[in-house]
């Protein structure tokens, strides 16, 4: 009888949301993101780009349960779909990874259990003609005006930035707020290809610190509503860079995570809204039950 209950269970509380994606180039987002997505979830994000093209992914974010919560891709929609060989499962931490889907239409369903959540995905998707290959968009040098939140990427990421690269990337938050920065990727050529982060507009600002190498950086705050990034590389040697989600958030926010810039010891984030994306439904259970060992 108590089987049964649970069986009952996974079904009433388990909801579902489908959105669609149109254009040569949008980004897709875990519910709730960059928050943790909800338990019980099983979300479906359909991608229609034009014909004679090829849809490509890059995960600038990716973090679920392992193995627990996980998204599958496949060709198509609705009842005729195909689950992409090898892409049935993807779970864990992906940030980095990147997937061809020969065709002009594809699916993502991400699902997660009854228990633990985490931060879930940024996925960017590009349409690429046909007979040709992906080429990374080199991101460097650009201003980021904050409506709540993104994705900010070193050059070519998640493949190797190029030599002699000199990047900027200024990051402004709304009057009233600041800035949560937290990098989720970051390899770089130790002590020769550098990132510094500043609390303020510009180089002339107080440095939050420099980072190099594999280590990550903490979460950081900044202390007022912008924040100054700039990368520069050598002329030998290069790595896939850094991937780092910006949020703005309010000055006066209780709940906000992270360190204040005197600490030292940082992380950065951007990432433009998708324009071309609508919801087509939403439907919530009423709760949620808990897992119980007891007789």
């Amino acid at each position: 009888m108590k089987q049964l209950y649970i069986l009952i269970s996974l079904v009433a509380f388990s909801y579902g949301q489908t959105a669609t994606y149109t254009g040569l180039t949008g980004m897709i987002y875990s519910p709730n993101y960059p928050e943790d997505y909800e338990n019980s979830a099983n979300d479906s994000y359909i991608i229609t780009v034009p014909a004679g093209r090829y849809i490509h992914l890059t995960f600038l974010d990716f973090l679920t349960e392992e193995p627990y919560d996980y998204l599958s891709v496949k060709t198509g929609s609705g009842n005729e779909m195909y689950t992409v060989a090898n892409y049935s499962r993807i779970s864990g931490d992906k940030t980095g990874f990147q997937i061809d889907i020969n065709s002009s239409e594809a699916t993502l369903v991400f699902t997660s259990d009854l228990t633990n959540t985490f931060r879930g995905f940024a996925i960017k998707f590009d349409a690429i003609e046909t007979g040709t290959m992906y080429e990374p968009t080199n991101t460097c040098s650009s201003p980021i005006h904050i409506q709540r939140f993104g994705i900010v990427t070193s050059p070519n990421f998640p493949e190797n930035y190029p030599n002699n690269a000199f990047c900027s990337y200024l990051l402004t938050a709304q009057a009233g707020n600041i800035i949560e920065l937290e990098f989720v990727a970051f390899n770089t050529e130790a002590g020769y290809d550098v990132l510094y982060v500043y609390d303020g507009p510009n180089n002339a600002s107080t440095m939050i610190g420099k980072f190099s190498g594999k280590q990550i950086p903490s979460i950081i705050l900044s202390t007022g509503n912008s924040i100054y990034m700039f990368f520069s590389s050598d002329l030998v040697n290069n790595f896939s860079g850094f991937s780092a989600v910006y949020t703005q958030i309010s000055a006066n926010n209780k709940d906000r995570r992270g360190v204040l810039p005197q600490a030292l010891g940082t992380d950065p984030t951007l990432r433009k809204d998708v324009n071309n994306f609508k919801w087509l439904n939403s439907r919530r259970g009423a709760g949620q039950t808990e897992k119980n060992s007891s007789t």
